[in-house]
């Protein structure tokens, strides 16, 4: 159990190597300009005698305004301040910032009763700025940088809400490895501000007036392409640039210079499917079902019956309100569909997988990156159905990124739970770690952290993500992609499998 620490603690911070290496050397620490006083009973700073500067804990993360706790059964020091938790596990050589694992080159430990902690990785983890000054042994510290902000635009809740949590777990874990950037010389602190758009196109304007009124100089979102084609007026007459993750519907960025796209659109997913419908199972009849209004399904749709034949599909359309599919799957049986396609949300899908194998579906079910998730899998568990997906990126693809984001969801409870349950990666996380990164990018060359700077400098950025390399195309801002993965669900182990890549043609 965790309790506050009342007895001190001493935290080794990690410096610059120095020249001196007498133990009784003074030493000073100023945040923001302000020293640090010490006593006999808190511990005093020192040098050791490998060069390394030691300073009491407690003393110094109260004094840069964080609460400081110890887990005594996991022997772990912990300071938390301003969201972020960091915790330093006794004799380690790597901290947690947030559930990820940071490595250090030193190592905690106890001497003397007392415990020493690398506080300078510590600060670092909270935004601030360590810097040693050899000719006073002065520690300086300044306690954060000045903030750049990016929006959130994405569902939490809502038909879209589980696909949404996931999207901003790519992002949230990409900017626990990188929170700060380089903008014109000055180092800022990225802060991400959050607004659910409930996947719905009329709170979403809402929620975009939300984030332009945050001053956000650059906004990430959303899963789904109705909200963002709902939202992209907002974000337009703010001035504020805007990068679609993995909303599919050419409508998002057609016609506009503001609002850029990470992600291959319908109009080459659709085909896609359609040709591996006809390629892989010799379909020549398709049974396609979308939601009424819902311009991702029914656009995907569309495009997925035009590159198949229209004459040959079978389309009908459902309300919101809808929770029982069993007429539905009926009906594709009785037009003799070869494959039914429906590229819904993954709730729906999980009642359309439902009654699909009460019904005992024999035909294959064909849909697009939204069901590309672990609720897609849990509810075809154990089932005789076959089921395929195209897809972003598909698990393995970089395994420095799949290790490190499943070690974060497997230490945050939180992120666990958004991510369904496990620690299964779906394509979209893959997708909001790259455009958090491509964000970051952007306002790297704009050499200002302006709305405006960074929308003129977006469509030069050319980045080499975890999902493919990205540069956008001069006539939309949409992402130059010709190839998606086509994925199997494995019904008895539960897990997505790789088919092919595979293009149009």
């Amino acid at each position: 159990m965790k309790k506050r620490i009342f007895t001190a603690i001493v935290i080794s911070l990690l410096l610059f190597p120095t020249s001196f290496t007498n133990a009784e050397s003074t030493v000073s620490i100023s945040i923001d300009g302000t020293p640090v006083e010490f006593s006999q009973a808190s511990g005093q700073p020192f040098i050791d005698e490998n060069n390394r500067t030691q300073v009491p804990f407690r003393q110094v993360l109260e004094a840069f305004g964080a609460t400081v706790d110890w887990d005594s059964a996991a022997r772990t020091a912990i300071a938390e301040k301003g969201g972020i938790t960091v915790k330093v596990p006794i004799g380690t050589d790597y901290i947690y910032k947030g559930g990820v694992k940071i490595a250090n080159d030193t190592t905690s430990l106890i001497k003397d009763s007392r415990t020493y902690l690398p506080i300078r990785i510590v600060l670092e983890a909270f935004g601030a700025a360590v810097d040693w000054d050899g000719s006073t042994n002065t520690v300086f510290v300044r306690s954060g940088f000045p903030v750049v902000k990016i929006g959130i635009f994405e569902p939490f809740s809502g038909y879209n809400g589980a696909g949404g949590r996931q999207e901003v777990l790519g992002i949230q874990y990409a900017n626990i490895e990188t929170p700060t950037v380089d903008v014109g010389g000055t180092t800022y602190q990225v802060e991400l501000v959050y607004a659910d758009n409930q996947s719905n196109p009329f709170i979403a304007l809402s929620a975009a007036k939300a984030l332009t009124s945050a001053g956000c100089s650059i906004i990430l979102g959303s899963y789904g392409s109705s909200v963002s084609i709902a939202a992209s007026g907002v974000f337009g007459d703010a001035g504020i640039p805007a990068i679609g993750v993995s909303c599919t519907n050419p409508k998002v960025t057609e016609g506009n210079s503001h609002y850029f796209r990470i992600c291959y659109l319908d109009s080459f997913q659709g085909p896609v499917l359609a040709r591996f419908a006809q390629n892989q199972f010799g379909a020549k009849k398709a049974y396609c079902l979308a939601r009424l209004g819902d311009d991702y399904s029914v656009g995907l749709c569309n495009y997925f019956m035009a590159a198949f034949g229209e004459e040959n599909c079978r389309f009908e359309t459902f309300s919101d309100s809808t929770s029982d599919f069993s007429a539905y799957v009926a009906n594709a049986k009785s037009f003799g569909a070869d494959v039914f396609f429906s590229p819904v949300s993954t709730e729906v899908a999980a009642l359309v997988i439902n009654q699909a194998a009460e019904q005992e579906l024999k035909i294959p079910l064909l849909a697009g990156d939204t069901w590309d998730s672990n609720v897609v899998l849990n509810a075809a568990k154990n089932t005789d159905l076959r089921i395929y997906a195209t897809t972003f990126y598909h698990e393995g693809g970089d395994t420095a990124f799949d290790s490190g984001l499943k070690a974060w969801i497997n230490n945050d409870p939180v992120a666990r739970i958004n991510n369904g349950g496990d620690d299964k990666i779906a394509a979209v996380s893959a997708m909001g770690y790259d455009a958090y990164n491509v964000a970051l990018e952007a306002l790297r060359r704009a050499g200002g952290a302006g709305p405006a700077d960074v929308m003129a400098a977006l469509s030069g950025v050319r980045y080499e993500g975890i999902t493919g390399s990205i540069d956008f195309d001069d006539v939309n801002g949409d992402a130059k992609r010709d190839v998606a993965f086509v994925i199997v669900c494995d019904t008895e182990a539960c897990e997505w499998k790789l088919v092919k890549q595979q293009g149009i043609d």
